[in-house]
């Protein structure tokens, strides 16, 4: 069973063709991006969650373990950063958004 009680297998399989494919990757790197966080512009790691939860393929699962992990305590040696007072600081311009919405 699916994340919403149905499996329409269209949409996974348009998923599939157009945004696997597509998915974009680190700067200067052949490595699927986990760094950034959910975005106006920039929802590719809530998509990588449904199509984990969709389909329990281990690649995409593990997709969303280095995010979270690098969010948290650090993945490959590499964590964003925080502030003073414990905040995940990924960049000055509207710093709030990206750790507000991966707290949800």
């Amino acid at each position: 069973m699916d994340v919403y009680g149905y499996r329409d297998q269209n949409y996974l399989d348009e998923c599939e063709k157009d945004f696997i494919p597509n998915f974009p990757n680190e700067n200067q790197s052949p490595e699927r991006k986990f760094t950034w966080g959910f975005c106006w512009d920039d929802l590719s790691q809530a998509a990588a969650l449904l199509y984990a939860l969709n389909t329990g393929k281990e690649k995409w699962i593990e997709q969303i373990h280095r995010h979270l992990e690098y969010w948290n305590t650090g993945y490959n040696g590499k964590q964003v950063q925080h502030n003073q007072d414990g905040m995940a600081w990924l960049f000055q311009w509207g710093s709030t958004r990206h750790p507000q919405i991966l707290s949800f």
